[in-house]
């Protein structure tokens, strides 16, 4: 919402749009006031059903916004890296720039479970029964080495790399963030 606001405030052309297998629904950029309005209602409404393809979706997406301008991408980039690198590229190669807002659950981070436990999916919601003792070792690993290849990544491509905590005041950090790069850009 924070972004949303922000871009009303500075008269830049808005536009929300969620990935899925599509993009969709897809607002036209614009700087009409009532456009703050719609990005409101459409993240109100929530994600959209079924996991994200970034490659397709964002390449549907680039060909739809135009001229270049601020794309940012917030998702839990539970997906390949090479997905989001592609997209990126795709993005990059249009001259957008772009900025990647990846938001995690702190569970997913410390994976705290001491006795067994179901796990679900929430773009497919399979399910699995698992031990976390025997499994939070391995899974801290890979977890890190998926949380490097994002940054790494992103500081490769120029993007912006912000991990927000489900459980932190993303106001406050977004700010924060924003505040340093409109130091930088001066």
């Amino acid at each position: 919402y924070a972004l949303a606001f922000l871009i009303a405030r500075q008269s830049e052309r808005g536009v929300v749009c969620r990935l899925a297998d599509k993009a969709e629904p897809f607002l036209k950029p614009s700087m009409a006031s009532s456009q703050t309005k719609r990005i409101l209602l459409d993240l109100a409404a929530g994600s959209s059903a079924g996991p994200g393809t970034y490659c397709r979706t964002v390449n549907e997406l680039a060909g739809r916004l135009g001229s270049r301008g601020v794309v940012v991408l917030i998702s839990d980039f539970l997906d390949d890296p090479d997905h989001l690198a592609e997209a990126i590229r795709r993005l990059r190669y249009d001259r957008h720039e772009t900025i990647v807002l990846h938001v995690i659950d702190p569970a997913e981070l410390e994976f705290p479970f001491r006795h067994p436990t179901e796990f679900r999916g929430l773009e497919t919601m399979a399910k699995l029964a698992t031990d976390p003792i025997r499994v939070r070792e391995r899974y801290l690993e890979k977890l890190s080495t998926h949380l490097s290849a994002l940054e790494t990544i992103c500081r490769d491509s120029e993007t912006d790399y912000l991990r927000f905590r489900t459980d932190a005041d993303v106001g406050s950090e977004l700010g924060l963030y924003l505040r340093k790069r409109t130091a930088f850009a001066r």
